[in-house]
């Protein structure tokens, strides 16, 4: 492929030489030469692909393929479709093959039978769906990962460019090595701790700001990021964003709108119900995450194009975000400073505080240049991990709570059983006494009805990987640089 590359640039400069055309001129005609032979290529591998032989919707358009359908949809329900039509056509096609006296196998096995299914999108570019479990454990499972050539690897190119290589989305040994370091930070109960203390404070916060605009339209989406936003920032990082301070602005700025006009359409209703997180971490983190024409050529052409040069509002954001997150290593710094004897977070350290000292024991010290062998996180990728913790963090927490609300509103039968679950276990509670950890653990209707609502409306849909070298799953050609997705439903 670079052969053919270089041969096409040389060619398309040759001519260009031969008509004494100027340098801009070569660069354009080297641009459209490049784009022409990518799209000319995507066309020949769209056709020849062994991808063809797998079950999945008919390929009758490389242009846009199945983008449409699949991006417009919530969840997998496209997907899920399409893979209940491939059993059904199985299980149609068993039928004639077989004698009509013979019972055919039993549910479990047709869905074997279809271990995964495929699909084009844009310009050809080919999805593979699994639903095999012994697939899935071979890629997730992939004992490869933490070395520098994992089988099956991430390339998220666009989270990469937008909050550098963190733990979510760097790859093989790197991924290892900030693993090591970060991992020991987690402590499970004094995080628990810490969040008993948290989570009830702000929310009875939100809950009062509530109270006095109860007449006003809520947009769960803007409240619950900026609630879940200030939980985690103080329980994990001792750092106040009070995002939901916003909200006093939103109760003052609603009521007079309210005042001024007696008729509204469905989007000035969606507006007054939103709150404005501008110059703030959740507003660039928001804007960082949309995806762009940028990310979209990246993908078809298979190349990494630097989007922060393309979009102020990209490069705005990150700014934003860069100098919150150094605020909170400055004020963790500052913090650990002033107490030089503490070690856990239950001598009142926050993780970030933990992580400023967090050390790979397997490795002896920072002694190499090219930070590749560092036994601690350097200035740069600690700032990376932070923004990595709290855009994945708070966003996914905000978007579970959403579900559950939405879930609790369309089902009134669930809604009282979970009323219930919560009043039995509140009943000793002194009526001024907020609800704690203790108490949320004894719910165990609620936490079913919790996990239920996560496995319908996950936050995070599916699991991605791309293949690195040609793989083989149940007599299937996969050839390298395929995305595989796993879906969580």
């Amino acid at each position: 492929m670079f052969v053919n590359f270089v041969v096409l640039i040389i060619a398309a400069v040759a001519i260009g030489s031969l008509k004494s055309w100027s340098t801009l001129q070569h660069i354009v005609l080297v641009t459209l030469t490049f784009i022409l032979y990518k799209l000319i290529r995507s066309i020949y591998v769209w056709k020849k692909s062994p991808l063809n032989k797998i079950p999945g919707p008919p390929r009758d358009n490389w242009l846009i393929g199945y983008a449409r359908q699949v991006f417009t949809k919530p969840g997998f329900k496209t997907e899920e479709r399409w893979w209940k039509q491939a059993k059904a056509d199985a299980i149609e096609k068993a039928k004639q093959l077989r004698d009509s006296k013979k019972e055919i196998c039993q549910n479990d096995r047709l869905e074997s039978e279809i271990p995964l299914i495929a699909y084009s999108t844009i310009f050809g570019t080919w999805v593979v769906i699994v639903f095999d479990v012994h697939i899935i454990k071979e890629i997730l499972l992939d004992t490869s990962y933490s070395t520098n050539t994992p089988r099956f690897q991430k390339r998220y190119a666009a989270l990469r460019s937008r909050l550098g290589d963190g733990v979510l989305s760097s790859e093989g040994a790197m991924w290892a090595r900030h693993r090591r370091i970060i991992q020991p930070s987690f402590q499970t109960r004094l995080l628990e701790r810490k969040l008993d203390t948290v989570v009830p404070a702000i929310t009875s916060k939100l809950i009062e700001k509530w109270r006095k605009a109860s007449h006003k339209t809520i947009d769960l989406d803007s409240h619950l990021s900026a609630l879940t936003l200030d939980i985690l920032g103080l329980s994990a990082f001792s750092y106040d964003f009070d995002t939901l301070s916003v909200l006093d602005e939103w109760i003052t700025r609603e009521e007079i709108e309210y005042e001024n006009h007696t008729d509204f359409s469905k989007d000035e209703m969606n507006q007054l119900g939103a709150i404005d997180l501008s110059n703030s971490f959740n507003k660039a983190a928001k804007i960082s995450m949309k995806p762009s024409l940028v990310t979209l050529l990246s993908r078809i052409f298979s190349v990494e194009l630097p989007e922060r040069y393309f979009s102020r509002k990209l490069r705005d954001a990150k700014k934003c975000m860069d100098s919150i997150a150094d605020d909170m290593i400055r004020q963790a710094q500052e913090k650990s400073d002033n107490n030089h004897s503490v070690n856990s977070m239950d001598d009142g350290k926050s993780l970030l505080q933990l992580l400023l000292k967090a050390a790979d024991a397997s490795i002896e010290s920072n002694s190499t240049s090219d930070g590749s062998r560092r036994n601690t996180l350097s200035p740069h990728e600690l700032r990376t991990e932070i923004k990595t913790f709290v855009v994945a963090g708070h966003d996914t927490t905000a978007t579970w709570c959403y579900w559950a609300m939405y879930a609790l509103a369309i089902h009134e039968s669930e809604q009282e059983k979970v009323y219930q679950d919560i009043l039995e276990q509140c009943r000793s509670l002194p009526r001024d006494e907020l609800i704690g950890l203790e108490q949320a653990e004894r719910m165990d209707y609620f936490a079913a009805f919790l996990n239920e609502v996560l496995r319908l409306y996950p936050p995070a849909p599916f699991i991605s990987r791309m293949t690195s070298k040609e793989e083989y799953f149940k007599g299937y050609v996969i050839p390298a640089a395929t995305r595989v997705i796993v879906p969580v439903l």
